[in-house]
């Protein structure tokens, strides 16, 4: 009886159509396959790999490997201190890894497997991006999940990996389906699938597995994972019931090439002219931020003391040369900067820029280096509930925006005749422990006898970011004043302070009302603001509701001085628009 083959670990990559791309090509070569360092010197020697077929003539695959010098380990020197002088006990201690692809078909198409530090000498611009996820997706039971990694939709994205000591129920997770993206999933596979794909499959670009398999049987596992992957599983009802991962497709990823670069030209657009309200940037990966010093920009950035902690979009733009393309913002990196002392690694810049636009007829959103469409469902369900938020007729003491800054403009609210409202603007709360502090909104109006108290936050500008730090400070400050007495104690000092009465124990959410009031736009223009600052306000009005406040909407429109001058919009890209920064210090694009 032939004994089954060892439980190997497999790390999956399926590779795009080539003919989608380049419809000459019906394959990927060897060199196209393998990541090619950006900033590499012009004097530098392209990667060299070994190379070995496997089977007649490759009918198995081809292996591609790299094996790495032999390397001190950075902590050796802290310990080689405790030695004898011109001790050499420790000196035969280093790190050798091995690297290495195995390219074959299946089911008419590439894939590549990667193993040890493999999957870093592969071009992710080559690879079909969800393949894993999909699969899984259509492979696993929603009620036997062991891990999911998910990233919000935020002008600050947050990465989050959560894990159970058992499987449980998708429903477990506390999913948010309007603003959570599912990145990765560990799952019991489907009893049905077992065999050829092995018992716990996880997903994200790749497909991981361990699975009972030796080199023969491994087209078999390729076909049945590609299979999986097409399927639609993942959106049948059952007993009537939506699937538990249907609301996976509220984004679909753009595969038109056509449509990629014309969206890629539109971000391009946006940076160049400096437009920059609906992009940000965040690290696209779960990151130990404990061992990151900072980010650098260019490669001269590196070493320099000052470097920035967070990565700003704006500090990013400044780096660019006048002659810059999409094509070199496609091609920059951002370096990570250890604070353990170990080399920088890069992560594609492009992977790192968020983007929202709005098109005529559909919306997109570039994440992680991958565009994506609004359902159009989705989006039309969120578009009404923000046409539904109760707007604030703009009135007495409002008046429009032309001051100085936000505090110059809700001191002169609070300052008016008969308005009713005290100014806590800038008047944080330290509340929580360590250096937390609030901000328990800009202008309060208490509650009377025959109106509801307001509780009016105010930001000038509609970007995510500033829309994201405004729907948050309502949101902690609401929920504190209706369940923490330290807390409004602390907030009725800085009431007697200002002259106004003390609040009476907690805030009752049914006696007040919270008013978001964004200040942009010319008279009489319609509030309107990014699709995700939407998403992310229906789930800030639903909490406060829950609380029993009101959320109301409040347009300030901007009127300009006299005195204003309009600022210039410098473009790079152009021979008359570096920027200063650019212009002194020469950038990397």
């Amino acid at each position: 009886m032939k004994r089954a083959p060892k439980p190997v670990a497999l790390n999956i990559f399926l590779l795009k159509d080539r003919k989608t791309i380049a419809p000459k090509a019906s394959e990927w070569t060897e060199e196209e396959i393998i990541h090619k360092p950006i900033s590499a010197p012009k004097n530098k020697r392209p990667l060299k790999l070994g190379r070995v077929e496997l089977g007649d003539d490759g009918s198995l695959g081809i292996l591609l490997f790299k094996q790495s010098p032999a390397r001190t380990p950075d902590w050796l020197a802290f310990l080689k201190e405790g030695l004898a002088p011109n001790s050499r006990k420790l000196d035969s201690l280093s790190n050798q890894s091995v690297s290495a692809l195995l390219l074959t078909k299946a089911s008419g198409r590439q894939f590549i497997l990667a193993f040890g530090h493999g999957r870093h000498l592969i071009d992710q611009s080559c690879v079909e991006h969800r393949f894993g996820l999909m699969t899984v997706l259509n492979s696993v039971s929603p009620d036997q999940i062991a891990s999911i990694d998910k990233q919000t939709f935020d002008a600050t994205p947050k990465l989050s990996r959560t894990q159970t000591v058992r499987t449980a129920s998708i429903a477990e997770y506390e999913i948010d389906v309007e603003q959570d993206m599912l990145r990765a999933v560990v799952g019991v596979t489907k009893e049905e699938y077992a065999d050829d794909l092995g018992d716990v499959l996880a997903g994200i670009d790749s497909l991981k597995t361990t699975v009972s398999v030796d080199l023969a049987g491994l087209r078999k596992l390729l076909k049945v994972a590609y299979t999986r992957s097409q399927a639609k599983d993942y959106l049948k009802r059952k007993n009537g019931q939506e699937n538990s991962f249907s609301w996976v497709d509220n984004f679909q990823p753009v595969s038109d090439q056509d449509e990629i670069r014309e969206l890629d030209t539109k971000l391009w657009e946006a940076i160049s002219q400096g437009n920059l309200a609906n992009i940000w940037m965040s690290v696209p990966e779960i990151t130990e931020w404990q061992d990151i010093k900072g980010f650098a920009y260019t490669s001269n950035q590196v070493t320099d003391d000052d470097i920035p902690q967070i990565l700003e979009v704006s500090d990013f733009r400044k780096t660019f040369r006048s002659d810059a393309s999409l094509e070199t913002l496609k091609k920059r990196n951002i370096h990570v900067v250890s604070s353990t002392g170990s080399p920088p690694r890069t992560i594609s810049a492009y992977k790192c820029l968020y983007f929202e636009h709005k098109g005529k007829n559909s919306s997109h959103i570039l994440h992680a280096g991958n565009w994506y469409s609004i359902e159009s469902k989705f989006e039309n369900r969120i578009n009404a509930y923000f046409s539904k938020i109760p707007r604030i007729a703009f009135s007495s003491p409002f008046v429009p925006y032309k001051h100085k800054d936000e505090g110059a403009y809700n001191r002169a609210i609070a300052k008016s005749p008969n308005s009713g409202y005290v100014m806590l603007d800038r008047k944080l709360v330290q509340f929580g422990g360590g250096h937390s502090k609030i901000e328990v909104c800009d202008l309060m109006r208490k509650k009377s006898k025959s109106t509801k108290g307001s509780l009016v936050h105010v930001k000038r500008g509609k970007s995510s970011s500033s829309l994201s730090h405004l729907f948050a400070q309502g949101l902690v400050s609401s929920t504190l004043l209706a369940s923490e007495k330290l807390f409004i104690d602390k907030v009725n000092a800085q009431l007697l302070a200002n002259g106004s009465s003390a609040l009476k124990g907690p805030v009752a959410g049914k006696d007040y009302e919270v008013v978001y009031a964004i200040v942009d736009g010319a008279p009489g223009a319609p509030l309107e603001i990014p699709f995700f600052s939407k998403v992310n306000l229906e789930s800030t009005c639903k909490r406060l509701r829950l609380l029993g406040y009101d959320v109301k909407l409040l347009h300030i429109p901007v009127t300009p001085t006299r005195k204003s001058v309009r600022k210039s919009t410098k473009k790079v890209g152009s021979k008359t628009g570096t920027t200063k920064r650019a212009t002194k210090k020469k950038g990397a694009g």
